[in-house]
């Protein structure tokens, strides 16, 4: 049985370059979303899609990820996701769109969510300054109070995991996680 465990947060967290980290740390499969088929199209649905399209964008990018990750969970132990289905219903849910699990249809579900969190001046700092703001997160900007209510709705539902990754150092963090994570 393989084992699924999703970074999730909002911009700036640093849950890509830990999930990175940590998949080769620990030697095991590393899957972002959106899948590559959506990538091409990703800064596109970003910067002029309306909330409703680009909602129904993300969430056949969850159904993909999730016939994919079904493959990779045949033949590897674990799998770190970068994002899931949790990000696309969030972010939706911001946007004032009504999303819900039960949009997506079957998926393979997730054993253990771990939830970034970083302060909000700390989040502002990283995106204007440790990266170039994107077209998807411009369009966030403006909702990130929206954003972390909707995700703290969310996870009581969800076995998870928080982490403040504020002022904190990505190797720091990445051995904080692997020493929560239920690996044994």
């Amino acid at each position: 049985m393989c084992l699924i465990l999703v970074a999730e947060g909002v911009d700036g967290t640093g849950k890509s370059t830990v999930a990175r980290m940590l998949a080769q740390k620990l030697g095991v499969a590393h899957y972002s979303t959106p899948p590559t088929a959506h990538l091409a199209r990703r800064h596109e649905m970003d910067a002029n899609a309306s909330d409703l399209d680009h909602y129904q964008f993300y969430l056949t990018g969850v159904q993909i990820a999730s016939r994919e990750l079904k493959e990779l969970s045949l033949t590897n132990d674990v799998i770190i996701l970068d994002r899931y289905w949790p990000t696309t219903v969030a972010y939706h849910r911001a946007m004032g769109i009504d999303a819900k699990l039960e949009d997506f249809g079957p998926l393979l579900m997730q054993d253990l969510i771990m939830y970034f969190e970083v302060q909000p001046y700390i989040q502002m700092q990283r995106l204007t300054k440790s990266r170039i703001m994107s077209a998807g997160d411009m369009r966030m900007l403006s909702r990130m109070e929206l954003l972390r209510a909707e995700y703290d709705k969310l996870l009581p539902c969800w076995k998870h995991i928080r982490i403040d990754t504020s002022n904190r150092e990505v190797e720091d963090v990445t051995t904080e996680l692997i020493n929560k994570l239920p690996l044994t």
